[in-house]
């Protein structure tokens, strides 16, 4: 009976800890807080380092970006790295895996109506 315990707890505990890396993976940011600095975000080599993707949770939460027009996104952020009549605005935040992760901004009656961060 205890070894059956045992195993069932250390399954359970298995399955958290798979958990918590899973949730770590597709978290905003690299795990570092850090507080939003435009000229850092500005300057950030978004193919090499984690300036971005670390400043990101911040940027969103604190700072905030739903309802800024698009002239205030690029004043706050600079030029988007992406962006055509036809698609939202992307910055490229810091490599990811394969790919770059990137903070989309979706617009509604010319401002911001939501951020997600997505992989390109």
């Amino acid at each position: 009976m205890q070894r059956h315990v045992f195993r069932l707890v250390l399954a359970i505990a298995s399955l958290a800890g798979a958990s918590t890396l899973l949730a770590a993976c597709v978290d905003d940011s690299t795990g570092k807080r850090v507080r939003f600095d435009p000229v850092a975000w500005k300057a950030a080599d978004t193919l090499r380092d984690t300036t971005r993707c670390d400043m990101v949770t911040d940027l969103r939460e604190r700072i905030g970006l739903n309802g800024l027009t698009e002239a205030e996104v690029i004043a706050r952020l600079g030029q988007p790295d992406s962006h055509d009549d036809e698609s939202p605005l992307h910055y490229h935040l810091c490599p990811s895996f394969m790919d770059i992760r990137i903070l989309e901004l979706q617009f509604e009656d010319g401002r911001v109506a939501s951020t997600r961060l997505r992989d390109t």
